[in-house]
């Protein structure tokens, strides 16, 4: 029970900032059956996000088995951790006393994140992180003002600059994002990096779809199978009845 409270506490401060946001959302354009997808995903999520990030409730071997992908080909590929079981879950890198000593919080674990967000939301979080030299770390977000995480894909992203213009109220609102700098990738480019990586989010917040998924068409033929038979014993009773 413990150790459920960091996880509902940092999801619920995260849904917290960003409700009543009046930044327009970017549509995600997942598919969580993309098996492809989902193994660059979760590639994309311990090359740039496992350094704070945890999934602690998603083990390698339910990926393995989940991605159809060997021990052996995770290890290669990156995303097992050095050293790391078969049966371990995803930690990160960095361990809960340093987080508090350097950032000053616990970065929060990430596997209900996407449930407690939505796919849209991720996709706009991880897109909309700007220039801003007021912050410690040289960025800010459109969607959690004064964040304390970087744009830790600004090297594929590139740099860009956020254009406010104020309403007739006197609000500061989004009305678009400038380009500075480019990255290493074309928009579209990290728009599909983005895509497989909330994608892997999605599927870590519920890795029993999959699952269900597979059960569904045998569950579905249980049931007309019984509808038949149901139908045929009414028709029995009321023969008799008539």
């Amino acid at each position: 029970m413990k150790k459920l409270i960091p996880l509902v506490i940092g999801a619920l401060l995260i849904a917290s900032n960003a409700f009543g946001s009046s930044v327009a959302m970017y549509d995600s354009d997942i598919d969580v059956s993309d098996l492809e997808s989902l193994n660059r995903g979760a590639k994309y999520f311990v090359d740039y996000c496992s350094g704070c990030h945890a999934i602690k409730h998603l083990r390698y071997s339910r990926m393995g088995a989940d991605f159809n992908i060997s021990e052996q080909d995770m290890r290669s590929s990156g995303i097992m951790a050095p050293g790391a079981k078969i049966q371990d879950s995803l930690e990160g890198a960095m361990h809960d006393e340093d987080s508090k000593e350097w950032l000053g919080v616990e970065p929060p674990d990430l596997s209900l994140i996407a449930r407690a967000r939505g796919s849209d939301w991720l996709f706009t979080y991880l897109k909309g992180f700007y220039m801003d030299p007021s912050r410690p770390t040289g960025t800010n977000n459109i969607l959690l003002p004064n964040v304390g995480m970087p744009n830790v894909l600004w090297q594929l992203q590139g740099l860009q600059e956020a254009v406010f213009k104020a309403n007739s109220g006197g609000e500061q609102i989004l009305e678009r994002m400038k380009p500075l700098h480019m990255g290493t990738m074309a928009s579209e480019q990290f728009d599909q990096v983005l895509n497989d990586l909330v994608a892997f989010l999605v599927y870590a917040g519920e890795p029993s779809q999959f699952q269900r998924h597979r059960v569904a068409p045998f569950v579905m033929v249980g049931l007309l199978v019984l509808s038949i038979v149901l139908y045929k014993l009414k028709k029995e009773y009321w023969r008799d009845i008539q």
